[in-house]
């Protein structure tokens, strides 16, 4: 019992020394485990059906007074012949089979904005010189002989819709119609307080005023340009992020009509352009056609085309550009077409570093920026002209000036009619113009213009089989006796004009469909356009040179409501690498020339290599509250949806050994009124596309604040030369036969797959790549992504193209390979690298009919890399014969677990026979910067400046080719260790254990 006794201290003695001597070694270690805290998001999903706010379009008095005397909208517009009203959205068709309603347009997200200048404001007061002075861009639009005549807007109303005036400012001193003059800030509209004072507390609408009718009594160089006119202001204002309040500004529109006097209408507001028409164009058309003068600011999003916004993009509207005082076209002003098609700009005028009347003072003046500086010189001149129009007692109308404008004006030699219009005006020659005009049979001037030649530049040479529909179009001050324009000369053999004008009445737009057959002779075809009206003729020339075309492409854009994804959008840049490079690229809208809607069909594809879906599917609201996601609006001019039966087209297609691109960011969500909104694309409806591929895009709604660098992570022609692209948007996985080549942060952002008869799939969950920016590498300039987009266009559109399926083993690698032409002829290289490099021809085993064998055995370790060639095709794969891992060779003559001698250490980490793909280097927890990355060797410091503990660890992860993995750590203390003696107590316990057991032993030993 003794002895036991005995044996149990011992053993308790010695637990005890053995747990103390553990908690010196723990606590000699440095704790690195983080708490990760998982919060799980339940969004509650409303209905789809909800309240929307609706405005209805009349088409006539009559069917407006009928409406509001029966019903009870919210707001009557009765100038404009519109109403306002609260109702479901299922309730649409309701509202569009109203008798006489001509427009439905549902304004609930509408934002609407005033086009702020591009740069910082420079502030002078009176009797200071600017740089850039109203008179002198009086002079480049040529006022001065009118002036000279007494002709300075005297007898002509300005109506300025903008952020007010500075009523106290001595430029607009007994001009300013208090009376008639009004503020549209009203809860009625939209303000949470009514507002009724007309005093600027912006800026932006005393600058715009005072361009058009400032009178430059505190300092004359900066006069405007019709500075005798009357001005009525109506004021409104931006609502936080929320933009104007549409319903304001269709107050502010309406309030123009009703006035019945306003000659000239000047505004510097844009809320985006869509295809149809929008209730902004709607309305400025009605104000047209009531016979004021509507002058537009394009806005100043950037010098892309389809980029002008709305009401700019109206027909009968004046859209202004803005020019430098070269006259060329300033970097930021908006480009045309627009979102329709439509010609524009339709003018230009001065638009950069214009000195105009401010506020903060009774005599105070701004340097400004933007076409919202461009667009009240035109405004103003047009007051000048319709002054002497009145003097002269010569008849007019808004589409007299117009035309008259646009005949007078003339362009820079570094701008274009999709830049600047027709140019900036004379306002003498338009005058001119008007008096030498023949008259028609009521006595009223004819003026003609039409735009001198084709307008877009960028289609000069284009390859056989390309498709493109424009417009084309005529301003007329008689439009009622306009004929119908006759197309002649060879460019017939390309182009169809049809001849029924989509827009009326002064400004026409006629449809042109250029067809360039797949056999026609590559040459020069050209030939005019002829308008004619009353005798008077006004001619458009084409001349377009025709290539030899390699392939077609179908972009499809009538599957996207992105406003900058037409063909000459966000991606011009691939897109002109294709028509360079004799692939026709035809771009395939709503509309077809003969006003019918297109449809994506069998018939339709068997006559392209591939079809380009860009951003497509797009979610409206609300349907962006339903998950999943398949409830389509059935009733928005905004999109066109994609029918069953389209996706089954373009499957049979990709079947038949088609091509297939597709681009897109998504779905993210935003707070919109305290529900979370899903915009982006129909990810399901992607998914519905893609399931036989084996592509699988994920619907979780992606978040990114900035660009990111996905790593191209196979070997294939498409990655050749590639090592990192841009990322921003979701992600995708993949099954079967298709592949990742692009990941970041380990999830598939570009997918490939392909089937044996050649048909070809890429999808790309970002559409960063593709873009004007990313195609330059401006996002980051360490990416291939101009590179690796032509790659993807070249394989998809190959002709000569090579199917191959391989079986890999532990000896080496089987390929069966097909010619999908079988006359190719095939050139097959093996490259074998490890230390060094080898690169020999091989011959395939030809087994008939375009197939193919091949086998590749390995010797060495190393990587072997092996690639097939036709004319137009490449198949290029690797594989990696590897067995050890990366290892450290090389730390500098440092040896772990000592301090520096120096305030660095230097490793080098090596593999033997392939390369390093992917290296985690981190110092307490902190990443370390490294280079060779894709090579066999990787280098890195640490310095002493990261050692922040007393022990700092350095964990070292690197992974091969073959995935074989290093792992590691090493300890750099940050002083010596000094030895560490045990407790006292520790050692005593211990020598009393050991004398138990050496008495236990005694007397087991009796």
């Amino acid at each position: 019992m003794k002895r036991k006794a005995i044996f149990s201290l011992s053993f308790l003695l010695i637990s005890i020394f053995l747990f103390q001597i553990s908690t010196l070694m723990v606590l000699s270690e440095k704790t690195l485990e983080t708490p990760i805290e998982i919060i799980d998001h339940e969004i509650e999903l409303p209905v789809v059906n909800v309240l929307r706010e609706f405005v209805l379009h009349f088409d006539s008095r009559n069917t407006y007074n009928s409406f509001v005397e029966s019903y009870s909208p919210r707001l009557e517009f009765p100038g404009l012949k519109m109403v306002m009203l609260d109702d479901w959205l299922f309730n649409r068709p309701v509202l569009e089979s109203i008798v006489g309603v001509k427009g439905v347009f549902d304004l609930t997200d509408s934002q609407f904005h005033f086009i702020e200048p591009t740069e910082d404001t420079e502030y002078i007061y009176s009797g200071l010189d600017g740089v850039k002075k109203t008179v002198q861009t009086k002079d480049m639009l040529n006022l001065q002989p009118l002036w000279s005549d007494g002709y300075k807007g005297a007898g002509t109303v300005l109506y300025d819709i903008d952020t007010g005036i500075n009523i106290a400012h001595v430029d607009f001193t007994g001009r300013i119609n208090f009376t008639l003059s009004k503020s549209f800030i009203e809860t009625i509209y939209g303000f949470p307080t009514n507002n009724p004072s007309l005093d600027d507390t912006n800026g932006h609408g005393t600058h715009t005023a005072g361009t058009a009718a400032g009178a430059g009594i505190a300092n004359p160089d900066y006069i405007g340009m019709a500075p005798e006119a009357e001005i009525i202001v109506a004021r409104t204002e931006v609502l936080g992020d929320s933009g104007i309040p549409p319903a304001s500004l269709l107050a502010a529109m309406d309030y123009a009509i009703i006035l019945g006097k306003v000659d000239v209408l000047t505004y510097s507001i844009s809320g985006g352009d869509r295809e149809g028409i929008s209730a902004s164009e709607a309305a400025m058309t009605e104000i047209v056609e009531s016979g004021v003068v509507v002058c537009c600011a394009v806005g100043n999003d950037d010098d892309y085309y389809y980029m002008t916004g709305a009401p700019a993009s109206a027909p009968q509207t004046i859209g202004v550009a803005a020019t430098a005082m070269s006259g060329s076209p300033a970097a930021f002003s908006n480009f045309g077409p627009t979102q329709d098609s439509y010609v524009k700009p339709d003018l230009a005028a001065p638009g950069t570093g214009i000195w105009s009347c401010y506020i903060g003072s009774s005599t105070a003046y701004a340097s400004l920026d933007g076409t919202s500086m461009a667009t009240p010189h035109i405004a103003g001149s047009s007051l000048v002209l319709v002054d002497a129009l009145k003097e002269l007692g010569i008849q007019y109308d808004a589409g007299l000036v117009k035309a008259a404008l646009m005949k007078s004006a003339s362009i820079a030699l570094s701008g274009n009619y999709l830049s600047i219009g027709a140019g900036v005006p004379n306002i003498n020659d338009a005058l001119l113009a008007i008096q030498a005009a023949t008259a028609n049979a009521s006595g009223f001037p004819v003026v003609l213009w039409a735009l001198p030649e084709f307008p877009i530049q960028f289609y000069e040479t284009l390859p056989q089989g390309f498709h493109g529909e424009f417009f084309i179009d005529s301003v007329s001050s008689t439009p009622q006796d306009d004929l119908a324009p006759v197309v002649s000369g060879n460019i017939t053999s390309i182009v169809t004009l049809n001849t029924t004008p989509w827009t009326e009445p002064w400004t026409k737009n006629y449809y042109l469909s250029i067809d360039v057959p797949d056999a026609i002779a590559p040459g020069i075809y050209d030939g005019d356009i002829t308008f004619e009206t009353n005798g008077v003729t006004a001619t458009t020339h084409l001349e377009i040179t025709v290539v030899e075309g390699k392939g077609k492409i179908l972009y499809s854009k009538k599957h996207t409501d992105y406003s900058f994804d037409f063909a000459l959008g966000q991606y011009i840049l691939p897109v002109g690498y294709l028509l360079q490079n004799g692939y026709a690229l035809n771009e395939y809208k709503t509309w077809n020339i003969t006003g019918e809607r297109n449809e994506i069909t069998d018939v339709l594809l068997s006559s392209y290599d591939c079809i380009w879906l860009a951003d497509p599917f797009n979610i409206h609201y609300p349907n962006g509250y339903s998950n999943p996601y398949k409830i389509w609006p059935a009733h928005t001019s905004e999109l066109e949806t994609v029918l069953a039966n389209e996706i089954l087209a373009i499957q049979n297609f990709v079947a038949a050994g088609g091509g297939l691109l597709l681009d897109f960011l998504g779905e993210t969500t935003e707070n919109i009124g305290g529900l979370l909104k899903t915009t982006g694309m129909h990810v399901g409806t992607i998914n519905d596309l893609l399931d036989p591929y084996g592509i699988v895009v994920s619907d979780n709604p992606y978040a990114f604040t900035e660009t990111e660098i996905a790593k191209v992570i196979t070997t294939h022609a498409i990655t050749e030369g590639v090592k990192k692209v841009d990322h921003y948007g979701t992600t995708l996985s993949v099954t079967g036969d298709a592949q990742i080549i692009a990941e970041y942060d380990g999830e598939g952002t570009v997918a490939i797959y392909e089937n044996s008869n050649g048909g070809r799939v890429v999808t790309m969950a970002t559409n960063f790549i593709l873009d004007t920016s990313g195609y330059q590498d401006q996002y980051h300039t360490d990416t291939n992504n101009e590179l690796f987009c032509n790659n993807i266009f070249d394989w998809l559109l190959a002709d000569e193209k090579i199917v191959v399926t391989h079986t890999e083993d532990d000896n080496g690698v089987s390929f069966e390979i097909k010619s999908i032409i079988p006359s190719a002829t095939l050139t097959a290289t093996l490259e074998y690298k490890a230390a060094t490099t080898t690169t020999d021809t091989v011959n395939l085993v030809d087994v008939g009919g375009g197939d193919y064998t091949y086998r590749l055995d390995y010797g060495e370790e190393g990587i072997y890399k092996f690639w097939i060639e036709s004319v137009e095709d490449k198949y290029l794969n690797q594989f990696v014969f590897d067995s050890t891992i990366p290892v450290v060779i090389d730390t500098g003559g440092w040896e772990n677990y000592t301090v520096p001698e120096i305030g660095r250490i230097d490793f080098t980490v090596q593999d033997a026979s392939s390369i390093i793909k992917s290296v985690s280097i981190k110092i307490n927890g902190e990443s370390v910067n490294y280079a060779g990355i894709g090579t066999r060797t990787i280098t890195f410091s640490v310095f002493s400046s990261s050692f922040t503990e007393e022990l700092n660890v350095l964990d070292i992860v690197a992974v091969d080719a073959a995935d074989n993995k290093l792992e590691t750590s090493y300890i750099i203390p940050l002083t010596e260790p000094e030895s560490t003696s045990l407790p006292a107590i520790a050692v005593v316990l211990s020598l009393l254990s050991m004398a138990a057991l050496v008495s236990i032993f005694r007397r087991k030993n009796r």
